[in-house]
């Protein structure tokens, strides 16, 4: 008798087969399972992670937002090329124009400046002008174009139009302090 055919040698390969088989499947399983909740947990880290670039990519577009809207509010006005071109062709019908005073508010170096490059373009367009800073009573904010009567609200208008061509906001009204059969662009602080 051989020993594969014993019953208690084949019992005895059959549980350890078994035992082997089950340990197998337990390592198997459990290798597996390692490998799921690795797999979990990466997919959860990338998803972290995602979402973290998203939120930093958006604090930076919202940081970079906030820069160029700083940037703008304390970038000091100017006459661009092309705004000068623009502003200089609507004033030359203006050039007959009689007393126009280009006017900036003392102390200011951002509305000297800005005044300047209009001004510049008063003077390609061939506008007599004259060209002065203000102490007194505070010049309003912004860009204004004042006439005292209508001898002067035609001239006045056609500069205030010139202005606005140009994209340099500017209010357009009656001066009650200004001499008559004048016309002033006055140059406040930036609004």
């Amino acid at each position: 008798m051989n020993w594969w055919d014993s019953s208690d040698t084949l019992s005895k390969i059959q549980t350890g087969l078994a035992v082997f088989i089950s340990v197998l499947g337990v390592a198997t399983l459990t290798e597996l399972r390692s490998d799921f909740l690795k797999k979990q947990s990466d997919a959860r880290r990338t998803a972290e992670r995602a979402k973290l670039d998203q939120e930093l990519q958006e604090q930076t577009a919202t940081a970079l937002r906030a820069t160029r809207e700083l940037e703008a509010k304390t970038r000091g006005r100017s006459v661009s090329d092309e705004q000068r071109q623009k502003l200089t062709a609507g004033l030359k019908p203006a050039a007959g124009a009689p007393d126009i005073a280009i006017v900036y508010v003392s102390g200011d170096s951002e509305a000297e400046s800005f005044a300047t490059d209009i001004a510049g373009a008063f003077t390609q367009a061939g506008v007599v002008h004259l060209f002065t800073f203000w102490t007194g009573t505070p010049i309003p904010r912004g860009v204004s174009v004042l006439s005292r009567s209508e001898a002067s609200d035609a001239a006045a208008s056609l500069i205030s139009q010139a202005l606005t061509g140009a994209s340099v906001t500017n209010v357009y009204a009656r001066g009650a302090f200004i001499p008559d059969k004048t016309i002033s662009v006055l140059i406040g602080s930036k609004p």
